[in-house]
């Protein structure tokens, strides 16, 4: 693996040290501690075990960035469709994207509001425009100064990798669970939740119409999830 990735891998882990001295007074709390790793692969998420939550962060899709592919993966989705870092999409606003992403999921899962089912929910997508808002001009100003000083492009490389990047999607819309006629829920860049059916699938997004109010709404598959007699009584109480 190239140096300087190894070398940006390390300054990953420590912007969300960072973070977690911030932010992790909710964890620190709760008397949990809070660790990074890097991974072998591509594989990036949060993991609580006992009182400890650990960030992996995978150097394979780090790597992409530069060398892969990482077109349609979630956390770009999610900067263009939530506005993050005014939408604007390159190496060192996806990498940070990530860093907020994956503690936001610390922060969730710490408060108790992760649940089968319903990962990225409405409660997470809060956590997670709260951590741009007061995290997010640090991350991205520490991750470009490192990306400058490793010599590393600024532009997202756009050639395919040996395995190919999958979007992970929130709920089961890519595997085609859900479709025309579902009954779905998603968060809206303000925090609000619609509820409404789909009448229109196509390959990137859905067309909802909601069940309160008039219109309809056009939304990318990754933010949607889908609702049953349980997410209501859930999002209710």
């Amino acid at each position: 693996m190239n140096i300087a990735i190894q070398n940006l891998m390390i300054q990953i882990q420590k912007v969300a040290r960072e973070v977690h001295q911030r932010a992790g007074g909710p964890i620190r709390d709760n008397n949990s501690g809070f660790l990074t790793r890097a991974g072998n692969g591509r594989r990036t998420y949060h993991a609580k075990k006992g009182n400890m939550h650990t960030l992996t962060f995978g150097i394979k899709l780090i790597d992409d960035h530069f060398s892969g592919d990482v077109r349609g993966w979630k956390h770009l989705l999610e900067i263009t469709d939530y506005g993050f870092f005014g939408g604007l999409i390159n190496t060192a606003t996806a990498i940070s994207h990530i860093i907020l992403h994956e503690y936001a999921h610390a922060l969730q899962k710490n408060a108790g509001l992760r649940v089968a089912g319903s990962v990225h929910n409405r409660a997470f997508y809060l956590i997670l425009r709260d951590l741009h808002a007061r995290h997010g001009a640090f991350v991205l100003s520490e991750i470009e100064a490192t990306i400058g000083r490793l010599g590393l492009p600024m532009a997202l490389s756009e050639k395919k990798s040996e395995e190919p990047a999958k979007v992970q999607p929130s709920a089961r819309a890519a595997s085609g669970s859900i479709g025309v006629g579902s009954r779905v829920q998603f968060t809206t860049r303000s925090g609000d939740t619609v509820r409404g059916r789909i009448i229109r699938r196509n390959q990137k997004s859905f067309t909802v119409i909601p069940e309160q109010g008039t219109g309809k709404w056009r939304v990318s598959h990754h933010i949607v999830e889908p609702l049953n007699d349980s997410n209501s009584r859930q999002s209710a109480a």
